[in-house]
């Protein structure tokens, strides 16, 4: 692998770190120019570029349209787990939760 091939594998690691540690403090994802600051790239193109092999990878998802939709594969576990929670804990309350 080149050089320049590895500090991209880098540079998407830690863009992929920086979406989960985003979603975890503000528990919504952070946009293209948020990610752009947070790992010190100089264009939103750069971040598009590093998210779109991401994605290619299997590594992110996203929804077009919308610019707060991406999120990974722990990111989902975790809102699932989350989600059963919720569920659990409103179905031990006796809220109107369906049996």
């Amino acid at each position: 692998m080149t050089h320049q091939a590895e500090a991209g594998v880098r540079r998407r690691d830690q863009i992929l770190e920086a979406i989960e540690d985003f979603w975890i403090e503000h528990r919504f994802p952070p946009t293209v120019r948020e990610l752009m600051r947070i790992v010190g790239l100089q264009s939103p193109r750069s971040v598009q570029v590093h998210l779109d092999k991401l994605e290619a990878e299997g590594r992110i998802l996203r929804e077009k349209g919308d610019s707060r939709t991406v999120r990974t594969p722990s990111i989902d576990k975790h809102l699932l787990k989350l989600g059963e929670k919720r569920y659990r804990d409103r179905k031990a309350n006796d809220e109107s939760v369906p049996s």
